[in-house]
Parts: C-alpha cells; sequence; structure tokens
C-alpha cells in the first residue's frame, strides 16, 4: 500500500524519487545568492565597475555550479583531470549558449514583440533552468551505463 503524500513516509519518497530535480533546484538557488554576493562584494566593497563585477561574480558562480552539480547532483565523482576538464568545458559552454538563449528570447519577447517582461523572464528563466538540466543529467555528467 502507498503512502499518503502527506505523511513522514509520503514526504520521504517524493523526495527520494525527486531527489536530482530537488538537489539541482537548491543548487541553483544558492548559486544564485553566490553571484548576487560576490557581484556586491566586487562593485560595492572593491568598487569594480559593473561589467567586470558582473563578470566576477558570474565565472565564481559557475564554478560552484559546476562542483556542486557535478559532485552532489549528478554524483559524477571521478576528479580525473582530463573527464573534469571536459565536463567543465561541456558546462560552461551550455550555460554560456543558454545565457544567449535568455537574451535572445527577452530580446525578441520583449523588446521587438512588447511583450511582458517580468513574465517573459520567468517563462526564459524556466526554459533556461530546464535546458541546463537535460544537458546535465544526459549529456554532460552523464551516467555510464
Amino acid at each position: 500500500m502507498k503512502s499518503s503524500i502527506f505523511s513522514v513516509s509520503g514526504i520521504k519518497e517524493l523526495v527520494l524519487r525527486y531527489r536530482e530535480i530537488l538537489l539541482y533546484l537548491i543548487v541553483g538557488v544558492i548559486t544564485t545568492v553566490i553571484n548576487g554576493a560576490v557581484y556586491w562584494i566586487c562593485t560595492s566593497l572593491l568598487k569594480m565597475a559593473n561589467v567586470p563585477g558582473t563578470i566576477v561574480a558570474w565565472v565564481i558562480a559557475v564554478l560552484f555550479a559546476f562542483f556542486a552539480n557535478k559532485i552532489w547532483v549528478f554524483e559524477s565523482r571521478s576528479m580525473r583531470l582530463a573527464l573534469v576538464l571536459k565536463e567543465m568545458v561541456q558546462f560552461v559552454g551550455c550555460r554560456l549558449g543558454t545565457g544567449v538563449l535568455d537574451v535572445g528570447i527577452m530580446y525578441v519577447s520583449v523588446d521587438r514583440w512588447g511583450w511582458n517582461g517580468l513574465l517573459m523572464k520567468l517563462i526564459s528563466d524556466f526554459v533556461v533552468t530546464l535546458v541546463n538540466f537535460v544537458a546535465s543529467k544526459f549529456f554532460i555528467f552523464k551516467k555510464k551505463v
């Protein structure tokens, strides 16, 4: 007999079933906080200009996201240099690509078509998150069968 989703065992079953997705979302939230904190440190404390501060924050956030996703979310535990470099290049390439996708969606939908910016940003972020998850799970950190 299946347990109710409102029981402790039901919640545990859901967490186990969707573990990867939940961890991915948690890492995403932490990555966002790191990005914002590093940006603030760079621009407010270190007095860097906006663009360099943004770049430094993005690089540090992506590095954190790479290792957190590699180790905890997708459990790609090998630290062989060749594999880590291959995964890192794919991960960063994917993040750059989905960054371009995000800008493209926002430019076309908001600047060209005049749609609501906040709504489109939410939709774009969902699409980007989904593409990043699928790429990470099935291509970058895929399990060897």
